[in-house]
């Protein structure tokens, strides 16, 4: 049921509006050596201190408190709330296997579906935060490969189209999964 209410709610009602408006998605350029340096420290430091925040307030998601933390910066690009947005989600992951670990509580999804499992030990949680940060350090890698590469792809697909075909997706998808009531 949440399939069919996502996908009418914002899935397709979004690509409807995208398909109305004829968004065209701006020249990508490629930047050959993007440099890592000393100016990501902050970002980072501003969405770990947000996502404790974050992941102690109820009803506070990743995105409101990526707002929150970009107040307290200046000249915050699309570039920068990205990464604070992704330090906090990564952060906050990793803080609810230490909740479920410690309190025996579940913060997100994920770790309820590990907690109905079995409860997790030390060494179990260690695992987790270990494999955690070796997935985002490798994620953040292949991003970066795969982002070149794809950029091109961009010039050649119609966003109408593109739109039309993911429409045309969902439909089947939803109609797979929850038959002619979740059509209607």
């Amino acid at each position: 049921s949440l399939l069919v209410l996502f996908s009418g709610l914002f899935g397709i009602s979004s690509l409807l509006f995208s398909i109305k408006e004829s968004s065209k998605l701006p020249k990508q350029e490629i930047i050959r050596n993007t440099p890592i340096n000393s100016s990501l420290f902050k970002p980072l430091s501003l969405g770990a201190c947000c996502a404790t925040f974050c992941s102690i307030s109820p009803g506070l998601g990743s995105a409101q408190a990526a707002t929150i933390a970009s107040l307290f910066m200046k000249n915050v690009t699309a570039e920068i709330f990205i990464i604070i947005l992704s330090s906090i989600n990564t952060i906050n992951f990793a803080l609810s296997i230490l909740s479920l670990y410690l309190i025996d509580k579940a913060r997100n999804g994920v770790v309820v579906v590990i907690s109905q499992i079995h409860s997790i030990s030390f060494v179990e949680m260690i695992y987790f935060l270990g494999i955690m940060s070796f997935a985002a350090l490798l994620g953040f890698f292949i991003t970066l490969y795969l982002g070149k590469k794809c950029m091109y792809l961009f010039d050649i697909v119609s966003v109408k189209k593109l739109s039309l075909i993911i429409i045309i997706f969902i439909i089947l998808l939803v109609g797979y999964f929850s038959s002619w009531i979740g059509l209607i």
